[in-house]
């Protein structure tokens, strides 16, 4: 009878490879169907029977976090398994990643805000046993809300056949969650340290794409709005129109202080003609980046 190799206890679990290229070559290599899903923004932790540790080895100590996550230190304890799970901020709240860290660091940190999602999982005699397919099958079975309360969530994996598809559910979940990091990952992957099959034509089987990338642009024009403020009206910028390979760009400010808009709109002879930076989406198959933010002009401060 074969020997099944089981985890040591140096073993940290992590997705690799991560691919190391641009998202146009990457994206040019996908062999459909693939899982995708969003990748949280937050603190990766793995779970071992029973244990918390940050990536680093060291011990979660939150208390309050341990006692939520009770029934699913207890599954994961009696089935021997090491989830693989980012911790991150509740939605609509803004909270660093340095203080999650605080958080989880501290014996009695508030964890209001605060989440869990489950990304993978690998059983500890035996990690390369299950495919990608498997894995996120039985992570749906194992760790289901009836069994370890609703306080973890497990990561919304959809299988996309096409690149059209591929294209239509990275739009939804920038819109719908603001998210612009993503999972790829071929049905028959292994989560293992060295070559992953079938994703790539010579490489991996499982990689993270960031959509948000900064782009800099030349400002043509800065468009007003009146608001109203203590009865008076007011100008402010609205956005900014700029000059991006040849194409005409609106930038919205809405984001901004009606203190940072006045001063962009009374100083908007002295802008324009100056280059502005900003993050935009880069979805396959369009030309120019989507879901345009302001971040800074290049030479005013």
């Amino acid at each position: 009878m074969a020997r099944v190799k089981a985890l040591d206890k140096n073993f940290k679990p992590k997705i690799i490879p991560i691919i190391q290229s641009s998202n146009t070559e990457l994206l040019n290599l996908i062999q459909y169907p693939v899982y995708l899903y969003a990748y949280p923004k937050g603190v990766k932790i793995l779970i071992r029977s029973g244990h918390m540790r940050f990536e680093n080895g060291e011990i979660v100590r939150n208390m309050s976090f341990k006692h939520k996550l009770e029934k699913l230190l207890t599954k994961s304890r009696n089935i021997k398994v090491t989830l693989e799970c980012i911790v991150s901020t509740t939605p609509g709240i803004e909270i660093e990643e340095n203080e999650i860290y605080h958080i989880l660091r501290d014996l009695t940190g508030s964890i209001e805000q605060i989440h869990v999602t489950i990304l993978d999982m690998v059983f500890e005699h035996s990690p390369e046993a299950l495919d990608f397919t498997a894995r996120t099958n039985s992570l749906k079975v194992l760790f289901r809300s009836e069994e370890v309360g609703k306080y973890p969530k497990i990561a919304n994996t959809v299988l996309v056949h096409s690149r059209k598809e591929f294209e239509n559910l990275i739009l939804v979940y920038n819109i719908a969650d603001s998210c612009n990091e993503f999972i790829i990952a071929s049905p028959k992957s292994k989560y293992k340290f060295g070559v992953i099959e079938d994703l790539f034509l010579n490489d991996g089987g499982i990689a993270k794409i960031d959509t948000k990338t900064t782009f800099s642009a030349q400002v043509m024009y800065i468009h007003p709005k009146i608001i109203n403020i203590r009865n008076k009206n007011v100008y402010v910028a609205k956005s900014i129109e700029v000059n991006y390979k040849d194409a005409v760009l609106e930038i919205e400010l809405d984001s901004l202080s009606v203190m940072v808009t006045s001063k962009i709109w009374e100083n908007r002879k002295n802008l324009t003609g100056q280059n502005i930076l900003f993050s935009g989406t880069v979805i396959p198959g369009y030309e120019y980046p989507k879901y345009r933010s302001f971040i800074r002009f290049e030479k005013f401060q």
